[in-house]
């Protein structure tokens, strides 16, 4: 080799390589990290929150998936969450309202619902990527994980309430996350660790209140009852607990199938599907059943509900009722009581204590014309008989403004066959899609007798009290076949004289308890006065 072709080739050695800087290309529909995620964020229309939710649904998982580091995919959901939060709580909360139109207001929730489930698993698919990426329990579970289960449980049970409140459908897609977290995070061993130090909360502590809450039942439980519900399971719905397969100890009460799903989830667990494996988790509610006696007992004994860790107003008969019904939802569930029969004519509906005890109003008036109880000429609605039995009717609409009916309220119906007027209470709702529901009533009795009273006390001032609309039913056959009275809250108590007008003059009774507070008024049961017959 010369000396010149040498000295070239040392100097081509020597000499610093510079690589050009490689220029990464992303796609020009979806944002990238840093300020692009931030921007797509602060774009988020908070002012239209339909569209925003619509926004999520469609497009956080392609924002998500262009962040590569999971924890960087954390914190950007984190962030996502924070600025929708107050957005997601005030659409929570439509369903709670009775204002607007109820097709818009279903139509509402069902669009919170997907961007909740959008977000939810979301949240889950970065613990669980975390959890199965390394199932040696030797590595510690990052803390990013930890929390990213934790949203996800309280997304998932959010979206589960949401349902309850609407009177919505539920089915195993709303706690699959919580079953595919857990079945995840039991690989790993955290399951039962908690994921916030303040709460204590596990994932098995919220898989377990969300299927307590499916299992009480929500489409029988007025909004009232399930606020009741949801208090009591998140302050003692912890004692419930998931198990596997293996621990069931073939008992008939109290056991439950947690997942898979099969059927319906509120009826116990039987031993033949144990033997084929269609549960291989299972929720155990012995030591809550203990914990609901214990309640139970020491109301009836007339301990005081703070002592028993209980709210002040479950000295309220009803609110025992409701915990007896808890108890057996939980423990062994009621079957039906009286067989339904196939049918399928039509009934009108008019819903509501004001506009029930108009038309009793007009009842009376064409009774006095023709003698008849028939439903007279009066604004209703047309809905379907699905079936009936003897305590009650399961109907059906289908409308383009469906009636937003609720469980506890008040209601008339004439079935068109034999044009009889009943009054009757709802029982069940469920609201398919948002233009059809399907609601169980209860029978209550024949058409009352609609008038004011006018209570002889006074008020806490010494005013004359105004006078109480009341619907007036001369036998209830739910309260022994003795008189009753529907009247608006709290406005007859026990030991009130009522005086109402009669053929012979005026017929007294004594207000004797109130037999069931339901939505927007109240049944109240009475018997014949027998003191001194002073005019009120």
């Amino acid at each position: 080799m010369t000396a010149p072709s040498f000295g070239r080739l040392r100097q081509r050695l020597t000499t610093p390589i510079t690589l050009p800087r490689l220029r990464i290309v992303r796609p020009a529909t979806a944002p990238g990290v840093g300020l692009d995620v931030d921007a797509w964020i602060e774009a988020l229309p908070l002012d239209r929150p339909l569209v925003c939710c619509e926004t999520i649904v469609s497009r956080l998982r392609s924002v998500i998936s262009s962040i590569i580091a999971p924890s960087d995919r954390f914190d950007t959901l984190e962030r996502v969450l924070d600025h929708v939060a107050p957005l997601l709580t005030r659409l929570e909360t439509v369903p709670d309202g009775r204002a607007g139109n109820s097709r818009d207001v279903r139509e509402t929730a069902a669009i919170a619902d997907r961007a909740l489930e959008r977000l939810a698993m979301t949240f889950a698919e970065i613990a669980i990527n975390e959890a199965r990426a390394r199932p040696d329990r030797r590595f510690q579970v990052p803390k990013f994980c930890r929390r990213a289960a934790l949203r996800a449980c309280q997304l998932a049970h959010r979206r589960v309430l949401l349902a309850c409140r609407g009177y919505g459908e539920l089915n195993g897609g709303h706690w699959r996350v919580l079953a595919e977290l857990y079945m995840a995070a039991a690989t790993r061993g955290f399951e039962n660790a908690p994921l916030d130090n303040d709460t204590g909360d596990t994932i098995a502590r919220f898989f377990a209140r969300t299927l307590l809450l499916v299992m009480a039942d929500p489409h029988h439980l007025s909004r009232r009852n399930l606020e009741h519900v949801r208090f009591y399971i998140e302050r003692y719905g912890h004692l419930a607990r998931i198990r596997m397969r293996e621990d069931w100890t073939g008992d008939a009460e109290g056991w439950f199938p947690a997942w898979p799903a099969h059927g319906d989830i509120r009826r116990p667990v039987r031993r033949d599907e144990l033997v084929r494996g269609e549960a291989d988790l299972l929720l155990d509610a012995h030591p809550l059943l203990a914990k609901l006696d214990a309640h139970c007992e020491g109301l009836a004994a007339g301990t005081s509900p703070t002592r028993l860790g209980l709210p002040l107003n479950a000295r309220d008969p009803e609110y025992m009722e409701l915990l007896r019904r808890l108890r057996n939802h939980w423990g062994t569930p009621p079957q039906r009581r009286h067989v339904r029969r196939r049918a399928h004519p039509s009934a009108a509906l008019v819903f509501g204590f004001d506009q029930v005890r108009q038309l009793m109003k007009r009842i009376a008036g064409k009774r006095q014309a023709s003698a008849s109880e028939a439903m007279p000429s009066f604004p209703s609605t047309e809905w379907a008989i699905m079936d009936r039995s003897e305590a009650g009717l399961k109907l059906h609409q289908e409308a383009e403004d469906p009636i937003g009916a609720e469980v506890g309220e008040l209601i008339a119906l004439s079935p068109r066959e034999d044009g009889e007027v009943h009054l009757a209470v709802v029982r069940r709702t469920f609201h398919r899609n948002s233009h059809e529901t399907e609601i169980g009533v209860q029978l209550l009795c024949g058409p009352g007798i609609a008038a004011r009273f006018k209570p002889p006390t006074r008020d806490s001032r010494g005013r004359e009290r105004d006078s109480i609309p009341i619907i007036f039913l001369p036998r209830v056959p739910v309260a022994g076949d003795t008189p009753a009275l529907l009247a608006p809250h709290d406005q007859i108590e026990p030991g009130l004289i009522v005086a109402l007008p009669h053929r012979n003059g005026v017929a007294r009774f004594e207000a004797t308890q109130r037999i069931e507070r339901l939505s927007g008024c109240e049944l109240i049961g009475l018997k014949p006065y027998t003191g001194a017959a002073t005019d009120s």
